[in-house]
Parts: structure tokens; sequence; C-alpha cells
């Protein structure tokens, strides 16, 4: 159960930051030097890997029970 719970914490600590990315991403493209297109990217990369670890977590409290 711990390392089920460590997994979803973790999941969550990376989707936080794929959103603040996502944020940051979003408002250097409305900026009005259109020249950042890579950190939007990077944000939904983070956030995929973020819930990667919250499935991960599911499966593995689903197993334990």
């Amino acid at each position: 159960m711990e390392q089920s719970t460590a997994l979803g914490h973790m999941g969550l600590m990376f989707g936080l930051l794929g959103v603040i990315l996502i944020l940051t991403g979003v408002l250097q493209a409305l900026s009005s030097q259109n020249e950042y297109q890579g950190p939007l990217a990077w944000a939904l990369i983070t956030w995929a890997i973020g819930l990667g670890f919250v499935m991960w977590e599911r499966f593995e409290s689903g197993r334990e029970r």
C-alpha cells in the first residue's frame, strides 16, 4: 500500500508541474512575441508522465486488495 501511495503522490506532483508548465506555455504563446512553441510540448509530456504514475498507482492499489 505504501508503494502505491507513493506512486500516486508522484503522479500528482508531475501532473501539477505539467499544469503549471501548460499555463506558462500558453502565456508565452499568447504574448506579442510568438517565438516560444516548445514549452507547451514539454508541459504536455510532463503531464502525460504524471498521468502514467497515477494510473500505475491505480493498478498497484487494485492488485494489493
